[in-house]
């Protein structure tokens, strides 16, 4: 990347930073339209490539920002800046726009904000995840990998800020999640999550992390390392069940693909011993931060899981007894409408209850043909392969589409895919030498 492009690139997100620090940590007033005047004109003025990173960038954080205006913004500066664009994603993204379109009529409210905002985002997603572009693929992943840094400390800081003095106790309990009381209380336009989805970003993030922890070396690897710490802290606050198996997984496969010798094995026994060490300590001398692990894994409400199995059975009932859901979907804006039932918690079925099996076979194509198409012919390490599969097993116990943030991490996991098969790419060529 030029020096101009890099230049340009830190300051559209350090400025970013700045500016949601200001608002969201110190209560400075920022209208939403000076976010989207200083975001668009970024936009504006970068080359294309440069562009698409500071989109990976601002993907974690639009649940703080107007996306419903930053989106289609970025998508028409992106189409305009494209030579040519493609004829996957330009069907793709009609067929889902015309059944939403011909879901609305069955809606018992019309919503034309939360539509446009649905389809947006979706092509953001398929957009990203189609583009065929050469570009940085690893430098995507880092700005996506910062972005969600950026959210995590910041709701870190104001969930902090905004606790009752009594927080520990109440997290002893279960009764604190951080994310959930920040959501609950609907401040306005603010870095704004609940616990799962922040908990989900935090999954995500972290296995961003420990793939720039494992590429870097000096005091790169510390700053990664503190981004790492960031997210786990985050994840670790919100009590989330599906974050602990998501993350206890990751690690497994992580740890399996690295030991490839006794030093190394001896390495991260010794890695793994120091970190149960702290750890205990740690929660030696705050019970009741482990007492609310404890608390959540014994949690029988429909948030807790529990009543996830039982969701997903109601909602196939009523999505096979109509051919027009079979086909065509409920809809995705507003299937809670139709439904009269609770959030669906599986994003599978999610794609499939709300966008039929036309949708889903839409869905599949894009989301499964870009893994495909990043990896055919190449051997990826495992640890490119993190980012995706945290994003693809965490959405299984919540949402995909809506909310519709939720489905952004997983341009992210594609383009480590990507970058995994230029580094097979790079070793093939200089073994050929």
């Amino acid at each position: 990347m030029a020096k101009k492009d890099r230049n340009l690139l830190i300051l559209m997100a350090v400025g970013l930073s700045m500016l949601l620090v200001l608002r969201d940590i110190l209560d400075v007033s920022i209208s939403k339209y000076l976010f989207l005047v200083y975001i668009v004109l970024f936009m504006a003025v970068a080359q294309y490539k440069v562009m698409v990173h500071m989109v990976c960038f601002i993907l974690p954080l639009v649940c703080g920002l107007p996306g419903t205006y930053i989106m289609p913004c970025a998508l028409g500066l992106l189409l305009f800046k494209k030579e040519r664009v493609n004829l996957k994603f330009l069907l793709s993204i009609i067929i889902l726009m015309l059944l939403e379109l011909v879901a609305s009529f069955w809606y018992p409210n019309q919503n034309l904000t939360l539509i446009v905002q649905y389809v947006s985002f979706a092509s953001i997603l398929l957009y990203l995840i189609y583009d065929d572009t050469a570009i940085d693929n690893l430098m995507c992943v880092r700005m996506f990998f910062l972005g969600t840094i950026l959210l995590c400390g910041v709701i870190i800081v104001t969930g902090l800020q905004e606790a009752p003095d009594n927080w520990l106790e109440l997290f002893e309990k279960g009764q604190f999640r951080f994310g959930q009381t920040h959501w609950q209380q609907g401040t306005g336009l603010v870095l704004n999550v609940n616990a799962n989805s922040l908990a989900y970003y935090s999954a995500a993030g972290f296995a961003c992390g420990l793939l720039f922890v494992d590429q870097s070396i000096g005091k790169r690897k510390l700053f990664w390392l503190a981004g790492l710490l960031v997210c786990i802290i985050a994840g670790f606050l919100t009590l989330s069940r599906t974050w602990i198996i998501t993350v206890f997984i990751i690690l497994i496969l992580y740890t399996a693909s690295k030991l490839r010798s006794p030093k190394q094995f001896l390495t991260l026994l010794l890695v793994l011993a120091v970190l149960a060490t702290v750890a205990v300590v740690y929660f030696n001398q705050n019970p009741e931060l482990l007492a609310g692990i404890t608390t959540r894994l014994e949690d029988t409400d429909v948030e807790g899981g529990n009543g996830r199995v039982e969701l997903f059975f109601q909602y196939m009932d009523i999505y096979s007894k109509n051919i027009r859901y079979i086909l065509l979907g409920m809809g995705v804006t507003q299937y809670r409408a139709i439904s009269e039932i609770n959030s669906l918690h599986n994003g599978t079925q999610q794609i499939l209850v709300c966008c039929g099996l036309v949708g889903f076979v839409v869905y599949m194509i894009a989301l499964v043909g870009s893994v495909w198409g990043a990896c055919k012919g190449k051997k990826c390490a495992m640890i490119y392969w993190l980012p995706l599969l945290a994003v693809v097993f965490f959405v299984q116990s919540i949402q995909f589409l809506n909310p519709m943030m939720l489905m952004l991490p997983y341009a992210a996991g594609v383009y480590a895919l990507k970058a995994g098969g230029e580094k097979d790419e790079e070793l093939s060529h200089n073994s050929g030498h």
